[in-house]
């Protein structure tokens, strides 16, 4: 494992120089910051600013903390959000920088000519269930033991309401509400959601290609010092628009490529409701930016050489990782079942089941053409060493439901609680060692991260706002900048 920062090399016009200023100010940071720092920041900047920025409350958790915005600015409305996912702390230091930085520069918010509003953290009550880790040690293990994540339903970012075939959701939770709200009244053309992936390089998604933000974001990368992701999608229901940059799939579209490759009921297997991106596209036609940046950068990840790998031997690899990581589980929720509450058990034996007929979907799509092509060392070593950390993360998980039991258990049935957990936790740093000593990879700081998307927000709102000046129109979605080409899928 090496050291923490180091880079990648540039060459060419720089197209982020106008805001090397700004890039230049972003601090170092030894830590993330909680959402309780997140909310007592937002309110102190609105204070201070108050003839610039105006604090906004879109409503209140399901445990009654505030989810709020920060809005300043003049023009079409842009809509930037952190925690997207709980586990994700990384967009709500970067919005805390920008916000303060906008406040402050009146020429450079009127040269941006869009209202913002910035949601630093949409997702309080579960962002605080990670917060174990948000201090370091920043190493695989240190995230996974202290990793808290609720269905994708019940997030901010995946649950909004949706009626497609057999993907019905109509009650969305109140965080989703308050994004939602806000989404309905501002009518944003510009979406951007702010990210941290866990292990590899930078990469982004697109809810429409515009071909001439591929230099900006690739230089973005370079000015961060971090690799640009040349291994898998993410997702077997997308594929690139350009290196580092994926297509973002609808969840009708996700719901439809499960369709094709599983013999049964397709909803289950999409576990989520619609996105913000695709709602924001919906009701204003706006253009999505989602900016993933890794907590753990690996090189590998730029190296486009051929492996000695197929890229159907390489997913078929990791699929089989993924099933013995289920038997462990399995037989770890066995032993201690009885000892869990209802909704637990139903909870976790229904992952179960959508865990491994996810996995046939996805074994049924390796039989198509594409896969039989050599993977590059990139592609092979994202799925077969890079994704070891997705096994470790629902184990962490389901160290968590047990903690939570443990802590209100007596007698046999805590020791019980207890032995199971002692295998969990050993069964984990088992993972971790082995990913070390495969893997190399270095901590990506907290300074890298927000120079990334600081970077990839400016020039992305640059873009749009001078085509708008320049044509003289709205903005809507990627339809300006030309169709999507035709792409094939990947899986």
């Amino acid at each position: 494992m090496a050291a923490e920062g180091g880079g990648t090399g540039a060459g060419g016009p720089d197209p982020l120089a106008r805001w090397s200023q700004v890039l230049g100010e972003v601090p170092e940071h030894p830590r993330f910051l909680r959402p309780d720092e997140l909310e007592a920041g937002a309110r102190e900047l609105a204070k201070k600013a108050s003839g610039t920025v105006e604090l906004l409350e879109l409503g209140r958790s399901r445990r009654g903390r505030p989810i709020l915005a920060l809005r300043m600015g003049k023009g079409p409305a842009v809509l930037a959000y952190g925690f997207p996912h709980p586990n994700e702390p990384v967009g709500g230091m970067t919005l805390d920088f920008l916000s303060s930085r906008l406040a402050r520069d009146p020429r450079l918010l009127a040269d941006l000519g869009f209202t913002w509003y910035l949601v630093e953290c949409v997702d309080p009550d579960a962002a605080c269930l990670n917060q174990g880790w948000f201090s370091g040690p920043f190493s695989p293990l240190n995230y996974t033991l202290h990793y808290f994540r609720q269905p994708a339903t019940e997030q901010a970012e995946w649950g909004f309401p949706i009626d497609y075939r057999t993907l019905v959701l109509t009650q969305p939770v109140p965080e989703v509400l308050a994004l939602k709200g806000l989404i309905d009244r501002a009518r944003p053309r510009l979406v951007f959601s702010l990210h941290n992936s866990s292990l590899g390089g930078v990469y982004f998604w697109m809810t429409g290609f515009v071909p001439d933000l591929v230099a900006p974001l690739h230089a973005a990368v370079r000015a961060a010092g971090l690799p640009l992701h040349r291994g898998e999608p993410e997702h077997s229901a997308t594929y690139w628009y350009a290196p580092g940059i994926l297509h973002w799939p609808p969840a009708t579209e996700v719901y439809d490529y499960f369709a094709r490759h599983f013999p049964g009921d397709a909803g289950p297997l999409v576990g989520m409701g619609a996105s913000c991106e695709e709602y924001s596209a919906r009701v204003g036609g706006a253009f999505s930016l989602v900016v993933e940046v890794p907590l753990f950068a690996a090189p590998v990840v730029e190296d486009t050489s051929p492996s000695d790998f197929t890229r159907r031997e390489a997913a078929q690899a990791e699929i089989d990782g993924m099933r013995a990581l289920y038997r462990f589980m399995k037989e770890e929720y066995a032993s201690i079942a009885d000892l869990l509450a209802p909704g637990s058990r139903e909870a976790t034996e229904r992952s179960f089941v959508r865990l491994e007929d996810t996995l046939r979907a996805r074994e049924a799509y390796l039989g198509e053409a594409e896969f039989d092509r050599p993977a590059t060392r990139a592609e092979a070593a994202d799925r077969t060493e890079l994704r070891r950390i997705n096994r470790m993360l629902p184990l962490g998980l389901f160290l968590r439901v047990l903690e939570g039991r443990l802590r209100a258990a007596e007698g046999a049935g805590r020791e019980r609680l207890a032995t199971a957990k002692r295998r969990l936790v050993t069964r984990l740093e088992e993972e971790a060692e082995e990913l070390d000593r495969r893997v190399e990879y270095r901590v990506v700081t907290v300074q890298q991260m927000v120079k990334l998307q600081v970077a990839s927000i400016l020039a992305t709102a640059h873009y749009f706002g001078a085509r708008m000046r320049a044509q003289g129109r709205p903005l809507s979605g990627a339809g300006p900048a030309g169709a999507t080409p035709p792409q094939p899928r990947s899986g």
